[in-house]
């Protein structure tokens, strides 16, 4: 059974003649005859009574009428929706990320990405990088967000956007009372690593940069050793967003360094096909276009926010 033939049964109904019918369908009223009698014959009853005066609609007619209208209703849903996914303009995508989200800059792409494309749910994916890697493989994930200092795993990436490093200390601290800080000021400071922190953060920065310090790895998130930083077992470093959540009791306080931030890239498999994953990425790649390039290496950013 074609769908065509049953797209021709709803037009007779509608138009309650044969000829009028074939006129709204540009077909003579011969080839329109012979489709719904094609239509009949495949159904085995008779949907429509032919007289001089027009059409008259069986009972069996009338049954079919309404699982036709819904069938051709579904197809056409189902054929807008192929259409919309193969243009990658419905579907969804997920992100892996295991640094907090508030970005001002990756908000702003996110909030721009939803309203150009509405029909396409990005889902939020949170683990540890080493976990994020084994996702994205297997194709569990579609993009991760991920350092600079973690992209050797990957085969593409794209910079997004960049994050300043902060002090974090308890209010009565002896440095909390500096407007910025310096990688001096850490010297003999127990400075506290959570276990995201521990993944590259220490190794491929903090321990270049402060030699002196008293480094202590805790098997714990940022927002967990935060409370211990507050109780004075220690401070941290960490990524700027961390200021914007209001701690009480504990002073954030910005890095006077040239070299006190890293590049978050977003990472994905190059043999994905799928034409939504590919929309995100020239997306986000066109969105990111005026970012200035800059080597993997540590060196002032401009400005850690993309410009608006």
């Amino acid at each position: 059974m074609m769908l065509t033939e049953l797209r021709y049964f709803l037009a007779l109904l509608e138009a309650e003649s044969f000829g009028r019918a074939a006129k709204s369908l540009r077909l003579h009223v011969s080839t329109l005859s012979r489709a719904i009698s094609r239509l009949e014959d495949k159904l085995g009853v008779s949907l429509v009574e032919r007289g001089p005066s027009g059409i008259k609609i069986t009972p069996a007619g009338r049954i079919a009428f309404r699982h036709v209208q819904q069938l051709v209703k579904d197809a056409s849903a189902l054929a807008e929706t192929l259409a919309r996914n193969g243009s990658g303009e419905y579907g969804k995508i997920r992100v892996g990320f295991y640094l907090l989200l508030l970005n001002k800059s990756l908000t702003t792409l996110l909030f721009e990405w939803h309203g150009t494309y509405p029909d396409v749910n990005v889902t939020p994916y949170e683990a540890g990088e080493d976990s994020l890697h084994m996702a994205l493989r297997n194709n569990r994930l579609d993009v991760v967000l991920i350092p600079d200092f973690q992209m050797h795993n990957y085969e593409e990436g794209l910079p997004i956007y960049s994050e300043q490093l902060i002090g974090v200390l308890p209010n009565d601290h002896h440095l909390a009372k500096k407007p910025a800080l310096n990688w001096s000021d850490f010297d003999g400071e127990r400075i506290l690593l959570s276990a995201r922190e521990t993944e590259g953060l220490y190794s491929k920065l903090l321990a270049i940069r402060i030699a002196g310090g008293d480094f202590l790895p805790l098997n714990a998130s940022t927002l967990s050793t935060l409370p211990f930083v507050r109780a004075g077992y220690g401070i941290m470093i960490a990524a700027e967003p961390y200021a914007k959540m209001n701690f009480a009791d504990l002073s954030f306080i910005p890095l006077a360094e040239n070299d006190a931030y890293f590049n978050i890239n977003m990472a994905w498999r190059p043999q994905n096909e799928d034409p939504v994953v590919g929309k995100f990425v020239a997306f986000m790649r066109d969105r990111t276009n005026r970012l200035r390039s800059r080597p993997q290496t540590y060196a002032p950013p401009e400005n850690p926010d993309l410009p608006a």
